[in-house]
């Protein structure tokens, strides 16, 4: 398990950092960054609070990205991907607790 873990950081492409702004960067300030040595990817989505149309627990929250291809991509475990534009999959995130617990 630590092996698959360590290994998914490549395979993945898992992100070194992540940081929000409160509105889109010009491009000035994107080529500024990547002046620095930094990769700038946008990772857009929507949070959306789980209602009575869901099966999810009322107190839940639905962040809905675009299919990432270049950084985080998905583990897909089972099923597959979305194809079409009217498509999308569903993944669980795991509380950090429980995952760990699951390593011992």
């Amino acid at each position: 398990m630590i092996v698959a873990y360590n290994e998914s950081f490549d395979k993945y492409k898992i992100e070194d950092g992540h940081f929000l702004l409160e509105e889109k960067a010009s491009e000035s300030v994107c080529e500024e960054l990547e002046e620095e040595g930094l990769s700038i990817t946008e990772d857009f989505y929507i949070e959306e609070k789980s209602g009575r149309d869901m099966t999810a627990a009322p107190d839940n929250t639905l962040r809905i990205f675009v299919n990432r291809k270049s950084v985080n991509k998905v583990c897909r475990m089972e099923g597959r991907l979305p194809e079409q534009e009217n498509e999308i999959a569903t993944i669980q995130h795991v509380p950090l607790e429980m995952a760990l617990k699951n390593m011992e």
